[in-house]
């Protein structure tokens, strides 16, 4: 007995060895397989050939980037002839522009001292916490005149 046997993990037992049908079967479904993997391969090869690279992706980056330069400084231009525009109708100067008046900031006041200990020269406005060399003392003593 003979046992043929193919890719696809089919077998055949012949008990001629001249079968020629069963060899011609065999010898088609092996084509048909070929055909597929040849398929699969082709199309891993189209794949690769279509997937773009690092470096491709690094040319469309600079590319992309100057492009985009190009339609700012387009939008740039639009922009200075819009103003330039309005500037005219209204008879605007780059001086007019600066003079922006802002309210100035008022100095804070130093708020007069009221309390002083001569015997070390330390003094107290009368806000806030009272020091500690005022505790348990009367502030009236301590008061400048």
């Amino acid at each position: 007995m003979r046992v043929l046997r193919h890719s696809s993990g089919k077998h055949a037992y012949n008990e001629k060895p001249a079968d020629v049908g069963m060899i011609q079967e065999f010898f088609l479904l092996g084509l048909v397989n070929l055909q597929k993997s040849r398929k699969v391969l082709s199309i891993i090869k189209l794949s690769k050939e279509l997937m773009p690279t690092y470096q491709e992706y690094q040319a469309q980056i600079a590319e992309l980037q100057q492009l985009a330069e190009a339609a700012r400084k387009n939008e740039i231009t639009g922009a200075k002839a819009e103003i330039a525009s309005i500037m005219r109708t209204y008879g605007l100067s780059i001086e007019d522009l600066k003079d922006t008046k802002t309210k100035p900031v008022k100095a804070l006041k130093s708020v007069a001292v009221k309390y002083r200990d001569d015997a070390t020269g330390e003094t107290w406005t009368g806000r806030g916490r009272p020091p500690r060399w005022l505790d348990g003392k009367d502030k009236n003593q301590f008061l400048i005149k």
